[in-house]
């Protein structure tokens, strides 16, 4: 059955959508400032590359759940020219406080492959305080599938 475009004469109500709605922003205060860089390095006698990001977004206080909240990462890239099965990837630390209490999660992530696989080993860390709580790593391979 063929579409018919929606005309004049149809019990359709044709009104403008309101002006959208929405939360007020929470209240936050910075606490720490945070940190970005991106490094380059390139070795020309062996063509090495390497990629160093950090992404620190600091500490930042949300006063409604009186919570700091801090999240960072640092990740290193490298690769060898002509050798696709050199390059790997790594890291991310997420920490929350409120007064004494200080609870945190620290992943490690690599991903490196060989000619017919990406191997992908990851760690979870949780902690409260100095204390470990709970901690699991994973090892997947995965077939390249022609990439």
């Amino acid at each position: 059955m063929p579409v018919r475009p929606v005309s004049e004469s149809d019990d359709v109500a044709r009104q403008p959508f309101a002006e959208p709605e929405g939360a007020a922003p929470l209240t936050t205060t910075r606490v720490e400032p945070g940190r970005h860089r991106w490094d380059v390095c390139r070795d020309l006698v062996t063509q090495q590359s390497a990629l160093d990001i950090v992404k620190d977004n600091g500490t930042v206080r949300h006063h409604h759940a009186d919570l700091d909240v801090s999240r960072s990462a640092h990740e290193t890239y490298t690769s060898t020219a002509g050798d696709f099965e050199s390059s790997q990837a790594r890291t991310w630390v997420v920490a929350f406080a409120r007064g004494d209490w200080q609870a945190r999660t620290v992943t490690h992530t690599a991903l490196t492959c060989s000619a017919t696989e990406f191997i992908v080993e990851a760690r979870l860390d949780a902690y409260v305080g100095a204390t470990r709580l709970a901690s699991r790593s994973w090892h997947e391979v995965i077939p390249r599938r022609l990439l």
